[in-house]
């Protein structure tokens, strides 16, 4: 039986993405989430921008989690 499947790496993509910005100057990021994500998928991700941010000394890590149904209501 063949079968293909494609995966992300939540963990690299979030890394990448955090040190591009730091690369560019950016010094203070934020972490944006929903409730719609999945935990496991939403984990994965903030502990890579913590880890990242602080590896390439971002100021002040935020984290914001969006209210979905307020923001559509």
């Amino acid at each position: 039986m063949r079968s293909d499947c494609v995966t992300v790496d939540e963990s690299k993509g979030l890394g990448i993405a955090v040190r591009h910005l730091a690369e560019l100057g950016h010094e203070r990021l934020a972490y944006l989430t929903s409730t719609l994500v999945e935990e496991h998928t939403n984990r994965a991700r903030h502990e890579s921008f913590l880890r990242e941010c602080e590896r390439v000394g971002c100021a002040e890590p935020t984290t914001i989690t969006l209210d979905v149904e307020a923001v559509l209501a």
